[in-house]
């Protein structure tokens, strides 16, 4: 069985009626470095001019996968959103990274007006190594007690609806993975057509130096099912996942 006819059964199974597009530029075939740059610029020049369309069915994968998916015009409205999400679960305490587009909406603002106990996991760079150390363990016990986590993200993959992370400084694992409740913000332009494409770019920026090999990949709330297929939500992960797309 070939790609397209693979993906297209399990497009079907997961109920989506769309075909799916040829494949993408995958770092397999291009086995010199330098046409595997040129083609990695072109998946970025192709992926903003089709910017609109793909956060469109970037908007409809991830419902499929089980993400709540919220909309955004402007990067003011966001706060609102996750306000309103917070205020949905009665969430009291929240847990953010370090990623600038939540500095861009001002999500800080927006939940102190909402009477929510915000805070950050980003550490002090004139701390002490054991202090720091100290501070490390703290956050780690804070996020198992925190309502909500949220996060930006470094793309969306429209093909299957999936979040990609790459955690960094500022950017812990356990923000999007230890609340029950993980609250993701993307906006137009961090959209990518397949996996393909991620592939790609990621074997471009690992071999520039430019990236580590770590990411999460995160494709709606944690799921899992015992030897009778009875699926249980929230044993490896968030039960709930939010989505806020802008633009």
């Amino acid at each position: 069985m070939d790609r397209k006819a693979f993906i297209s059964n399990i497009s079907e199974s997961l109920g989506r009626t769309q075909s799916p597009a040829s494949p993408g530029a995958h770092p397999g075939r291009f086995p010199d470095f330098a046409d595997a740059e040129s083609a990695a610029e072109t998946a970025r020049t192709e992926a903003a001019n089709r910017s609109s369309d793909l956060l469109e069915d970037a908007a409809s994968a991830l419902a499929t996968t089980g993400w709540n998916v919220h909309r955004a015009e402007t990067i003011e409205d966001v706060g609102d959103v996750i306000a309103s999400i917070c205020r949905g679960i009665d969430a009291t305490k929240a847990l953010r990274s370090g990623h600038e587009i939540l500095d861009e909406a001002q999500i800080n603002l927006a939940l102190e007006r909402e009477g929510v106990d915000l805070r950050d996991m980003n550490l002090d760079e004139e701390m002490s190594p054991d202090e720091r150390s100290d501070a490390r363990i703290a956050h780690r016990k804070e996020v198992f007690q925190t309502d909500v986590g949220i996060t930006g993200g470094d793309y969306v993959i429209a093909e299957t609806g999936t979040l990609v992370i790459h955690p960094k400084k500022g950017v812990s694992r356990l923000t999007s993975l230890a609340p029950p409740v993980h609250i993701a913000v993307m906006k137009r332009g961090q959209v990518l057509p397949s996996l393909d494409e991620l592939f790609l770019l990621e074997h471009v920026d690992i071999h520039s130096g430019n990236r580590h090999a770590g990411m999460n990949l995160i494709s709606g709330p944690s799921r899992t099912g015992d030897i009778e297929a009875t699926i249980v939500h929230g044993i490896h992960g968030p039960v709930e996942t939010h989505i806020v797309l802008v633009g």
